[in-house]
């Protein structure tokens, strides 16, 4: 898959599987939670498991945790610790409920937000790691609210960062989740 291919497709099934092993288990984890629990996606509430799995992605359970979570009744043919499988997963959708146009064009927004342009890889400065910068990330990372996007633009371009994707990523209209690819690289985290 070229690049054009990879930022204009709708099927964000082939954009998870062109990603391949680039591709962290930890965000691809995240990207599946994002779309089974976010806006209007498959489990609108906060599910109990996804709440679960994104602790999993994170580091903060292991694996025995996350299973008795997920329980013996869970509905999906794979489990997060199987990222690239429930990632491929998650991407194909619940069409029959949600219809496929709409479904496919907000996973695919999903796959751009959690893993940016792989074919344009971000060299990110220590420099634009400022404690401004870090505070408004860790805040955004852990209260799931990136309404600051701009204002980390900002603190980013004040700290000397002048590269376009990260700043206009940072002020575009998103959707912003957990796993940000602008917010990972501040965090530094994979």
């Amino acid at each position: 898959m070229t690049e054009a291919e990879w930022l204009g497709c709708g099927k964000p099934v082939l954009m998870v599987r062109a990603l391949g092993e680039e591709a962290s288990a930890r965000k691809l984890q995240l990207f599946a939670v994002v779309v089974l629990q976010g806006p209007d996606g498959l489990y609108p509430e906060p599910e109990t498991h996804l709440v679960m799995a994104e602790r999993f992605a994170d580091g903060l359970i292991g694996a025995a945790d996350l299973r008795r979570s997920w329980g013996s009744g869970a509905e999906v043919p794979a489990v997060p610790e199987r990222a690239h499988e429930w990632a491929e997963w998650a991407a194909i959708g619940d069409t029959e409920e949600y219809g496929p146009r709409w479904a496919f064009d907000m996973m695919a927004r999903f796959v751009r937000e959690v893993f940016g342009n792989p074919f344009r890889p971000v060299a990110f400065a220590t420099d634009w790691r400022t404690d401004t910068a870090l505070a408004l990330a860790r805040q955004m990372y852990e209260a799931c609210d990136f309404s600051a996007m701009p204002i980390l633009a900002d603190a980013l371009q004040d700290a000397g960062c002048d590269d376009s994707e990260i700043l206009d990523h940072c002020r575009g209209d998103g959707p912003h989740v957990r796993g940000c690819w602008v917010v990972d690289l501040v965090l530094g985290k994979t």
